[in-house]
């Protein structure tokens, strides 16, 4: 389907964090002490990406991170052996928001991504999100 990945068994999975480099404070101390620069890849795909109303387009996000970085310490069990339910119309919304990464948005962009462990390997679904600041879209 288009506008959709996932990534099986053999299919690499990254979250790279690093130092935003020339940001400027946004108001909320806390939050601005968390900013970093944030680039998840599926099987070589840069998810993270984004093009601005302008064209510009870049593979990372540079957002508030303490949220995520919660987000993947509270559910990093989950994330990493909580075997997916067989009946896809019956997931509870906890086992969603436990491997859901737009659970951690706060109001920030984030993609679309779902992280289900299968085995020994995890399975990323992923579609496309228009959100009122930016749009994800899966090539």
């Amino acid at each position: 389907m288009a506008g959709k990945i996932s990534a099986a068994e053999s299919e690499p999975f990254s979250i790279e964090i690093n130092d935003p480099k020339g940001t400027t404070p946004g108001g909320d101390p806390f939050l601005d002490r968390s900013v970093g620069r944030l680039r998840i890849t599926v099987d070589g795909l840069v998810i993270s990406s984004t093009k601005s109303d302008k064209g510009d387009s870049r593979e990372d996000l540079t957002i508030p991170l303490y949220d995520f970085a919660e987000w993947i310490t509270s559910n990093w069990w989950a994330i990493l052996y909580e075997p997916k339910k067989r009946d896809e119309e019956n997931i509870d919304d906890d086992y969603t928001f436990r491997h859901w990464i737009g659970a951690a948005r706060s109001g920030f962009a984030l993609p679309d991504l779902s992280i289900d462990p299968q085995g020994g390997a995890r399975r990323t679904i992923g579609q496309k999100h228009i959100s009122s600041v930016c749009t994800f879209d899966l090539h």
